[in-house]
């Protein structure tokens, strides 16, 4: 079964230890970094579940303007709806903002690309 739970304000420290303990990040790129450092304010944290086993990972970051999107997925469970339903959950809970996003592989800004068509709060800082 697929469930995906939010960590926000008081349960970010939970949302990081999961992620870093079940390793949602690709080593040495920014979403450890956003997971490891104080710098970032992290405004929410998605973790996906298949059968209770957390197998991918969402981090929406804010300051006072901007609010910058990524998401990780790991590689067995991609291109099987996991990376879509986080998308799609990420939009659903920051209606009020505008998610930016830009870092990230070509194929992932691809991908993110493809399931937000039409969405209004969406603003891409890469053309590629």
């Amino acid at each position: 079964m697929i469930k995906i739970k939010k960590f926000q304000d008081s349960t970010i420290v939970e949302g990081r230890k999961i992620c870093l303990k079940h390793h949602l990040y690709v080593p040495t790129w920014s979403f450890q970094l956003w997971l490891t450092s104080d710098y970032f304010n992290i405004k929410q944290i998605f973790v996906i579940y298949n059968n209770d086993q957390p197998v991918g990972a969402s981090i929406v970051l804010s300051d006072q303007v901007d609010v910058n999107v990524g998401f990780f997925i790991k590689v067995k469970y991609r291109c099987l709806g996991f990376g879509k339903k986080l998308i799609k959950n990420v939009i659903k809970n920051n209606k009020d903002y505008t998610l930016y996003y830009d870092y990230g592989i070509l194929e992932s800004r691809r991908f993110f690309r493809k399931h937000t068509k039409g969405v209004d709060n969406i603003e891409r800082t890469f053309y590629f």
